[in-house]
């Protein structure tokens, strides 16, 4: 019997020792107590319908401190400035095993934030992906609330909802409301502790044998050898600033926010304004110092930013736009050729009835960019050719309405961001400008696409002869010590394969997967 006894504890000790025995012992914990509470349950939810709601991440962003100057303060997509700015991100799964379908829902899911005010809603994260074309169209924001669509949620879909807040609540809660029929709507957090109240009643004599093995799963755990799940970010504490191009702002929100939601102990503060500035910005510090990162539309010059770690993150597509009125209704495109993109700059076509006489007679007026990474780009691989650039012109005007300056030149403005660019050229009849393509698409109808040659932003046609596009790289600090840095790690998931999918899904084709062209440039 004392023979057999050793034996037995023999066993469990190789099984501890071994790599991975730890789990393994977990597991048949696990499946050997669960077994019969596993049935039952299932018996019992075989029918219900349950939507479960998990806000991942709740907390002001830390942007605009009162010093930093008007470069790093956030601007909303109609180029306003963002008050006291936070973000939340809320994970909406349909946990049960049924389908929930349109008519389930007796109200619709509401989403509250007390008296912050709703800035931007992006819909990211989806499974299946092609969800969010389904839900991200039709969700709703009505000042300090978000409402999303009654659709069809097929069993263990999902999407995040990554919102972007103005103002300050003392609760800083989000309350989340709505009546599925047959069914109820949970917080993932409280339905979880549900769920752990009921194994332990059903595990209490298992886990009472097993109590030294879990003892070890505990210290092991409490060594941070526990296993990481695939395409979650390698957690660093600290605080990072993330600044440089505003044509890659929004992307670069989506993955500092997924960043943060995964890792609490990482503040991330996002302040977008244009490559240049960001470089300077980055450039400026001491050697070693990682508490910064910078984005930039194009690879840096080396001989004026010595010294940064670079990599490149994805393909950064631009789009030129023009006002609806230079086509007039119905349209829904319009076809340049580089070569009248070029006479329209450099001043030789006044009105678009000279660039093409099925267009309006109305004057040309240009909206361009100041010192940013857009501009470069532009001028050298539109008005030039690839390799020395051309300028845009002279600025004449500083609202593209009337001539500012004395000059005979066509009228010619130029914006500060992205977003003020749109909304400059969607304000003032017979304008152009230029802009990311999939920053560009949001503005749609406002303003109209230009394809370019008879080419479009897509990847194929980048790849067979579209000029517009450049690279976004993101640069460091050289470290000075081998130590981990959150710098170093936030640019290892901005490249990864785990963000692939999600940048190529906003519009910016990852260079993880497009390598080729990615080298180009």
């Amino acid at each position: 019997m004392s023979k057999s006894l050793g034996s037995v504890v023999d066993v469990v000790a190789e099984i501890l020792l071994a790599q991975g025995g730890v789990w393994t012992l977990f597991l048949g914990l696990v499946l050997s107590a669960g077994w019969g509470v596993w049935k039952e349950v299932r018996a019992r939810q075989a029918g219900r319908k349950v939507l479960s709601y998990n806000v991942l991440f709740n907390s002001r962003l830390g942007l605009d401190p009162p010093d930093a100057g008007e470069l790093v303060r956030l601007h909303d997509r109609q180029d306003e400035v963002i008050a006291d700015p936070s973000m939340v991100v809320v994970r909406i799964t349909n946990e049960g095993r049924t389908d929930i379908t349109n008519d389930d829902y007796q109200l619709p899911v509401e989403l509250e934030f007390g008296r912050r005010t709703v800035k931007t809603v992006d819909v990211t994260e989806a499974h299946p992906p092609d969800l969010v074309r389904v839900v991200a169209p039709k969700v709703t924001a009505d000042e300090n609330r978000v409402v999303l669509p009654a659709e069809h949620l097929n069993s263990a879909s999902r999407f995040k909802l990554l919102v972007l807040l103005s103002g300050h609540s003392e609760e800083n809660v989000v309350r989340v409301g709505g009546v599925l029929k047959g069914g109820e709507i949970v917080d993932a957090r409280r339905q979880q502790q549900r769920n752990v109240r009921n194994w332990r009643v059903a595990t209490t004599v298992t886990a009472s044998l097993c109590a030294g093995a879990l003892i070890v799963v505990w210290l092991v755990n409490s060594a941070g050898l526990r296993p990481t799940p695939p395409g979650a970010p390698r957690c660093v504490e600290g605080t990072l600033d993330v600044g440089g191009s505003s044509a890659f702002g929004t992307a670069a929100s989506r993955v500092v926010g997924s960043y943060t939601a995964y890792c609490e102990d990482a503040t991330i503060r996002l302040s977008v304004s244009n490559s240049q500035h960001g470089l300077e910005q980055l450039r400026d510090l001491p050697d070693g110092d990682q508490s910064r990162v910078a984005l930039s539309d194009g690879a840096a010059d080396p001989n004026a930013f010595p010294g940064l770690v670079e990599r490149a993150v994805a393909i950064v597509p631009f789009s030129i736009v023009v006002h609806p009125s230079v086509t007039g209704p119905g349209a829904d495109s319009l076809t340049l050729s580089t070569a009248q993109i070029r006479r329209i700059f450099d001043g030789r076509q006044k009105t678009w009835r000279d660039v093409d006489p099925r267009l309006a007679p109305i004057p040309v007026k240009i909206v361009g960019r100041g010192q940013s990474g857009s501009r470069v780009t532009f001028e050298r691989y539109v008005l030039g050719d690839g390799r020395t650039p051309r300028s845009q012109g002279e600025r004449t005007s500083s609202d593209c309405m009337n001539r500012t300056y004395a000059s005979e030149a066509t009228i010619l403005c130029e914006e500060s961001t992205t977003a003020s660019l749109l909304r400059r050229v969607a304000e003032v009849a017979g304008a152009i400008g230029y802009a990311d393509a999939p920053d560009a698409r949001q503005a749609l109808p406002a303003v109209l696409p230009v394809r370019l040659d008879g080419r479009d932003t897509a990847p194929a046609d980048l790849g067979a002869g579209y000029p517009f596009w450049t690279v976004e790289y993101v640069y460091r600090r050289q470290q000075s010590t081998g130590a981990a840095s959150l710098a170093s790690a936030l640019v290892d998931y901005l490249t990864g394969d785990a963000q692939a999918n999600v940048l190529t899904a906003a519009g910016y084709p990852a260079c993880a997967h497009h390598t080729e062209i990615c080298a180009r440039r």
